[in-house]
């Protein structure tokens, strides 16, 4: 409860959305996943009137956050994650995801590519198809490079699923004979 307590005082569910920092996710994103999270990236999304560096520094004195490089935060335990994430409705998950994945794509417009799996998950949150589309076909393009084929598969299912959730157009058809191919 204090934990809970804590997070949603201090940056109501946010962090744990935002998973960049050295992001070494070159396959899908899972929940439970320890993400660290860059203060620029919280402070882009949050309410202006919180004043982040106490509200990081009244993280970390409760054991719930630890400093991961200059200026970014790792969960101590995915427990301390799992809290702030479920403290959040699941209208405020999606606006939170979409935020946060726009920030990334501001942020570290020279990095996109290492990050696609994680802007893939961010905007299926979201529900903001068309990118999750587009950083799903990149994610499983860079794990099919790094040879993850496993994993370049399972995105590759994913990106199918979203596709339903696209017009049924020429573009869909042209993306959908795609994936095909590359699922061969």
């Amino acid at each position: 409860a204090l934990a809970q307590a804590s997070l949603e005082r201090t940056l109501g569910g946010l962090a744990t959305l935002v998973g960049w920092h050295e992001c070494n996710h070159e396959a899908p994103v899972f929940e439970g996943d320890l993400l660290s999270f860059e203060h620029t990236l919280v402070a882009e999304a949050i309410d202006a009137t919180v004043d982040l560096v106490p509200a990081i520094a009244r993280l970390r004195a409760a054991g719930l956050i630890q400093e991961s490089g200059v200026a970014s935060d790792r969960f101590t335990h995915a427990l301390a994650q799992e809290v702030s994430y479920d403290s959040l409705l699941g209208h405020q998950r999606k606006t939170w995801h979409d935020i946060i994945g726009r920030a990334i794509e501001r942020h570290h417009a020279d990095r996109l590519d290492e990050g696609a799996a994680l802007l893939a998950h961010h905007f299926e949150r979201a529900a903001a198809w068309p990118e999750a589309v587009r950083y799903g076909q990149r994610a499983a393009e860079r794990a099919s490079s790094l040879s993850q084929f496993a994993d370049a598969l399972a995105m590759l299912d994913r990106v199918q699923e979203w596709l339903e959730h696209l017009p049924d157009d020429s573009a869909r058809h042209a993306i959908k004979a795609d994936l095909l191919l590359r699922q061969e």
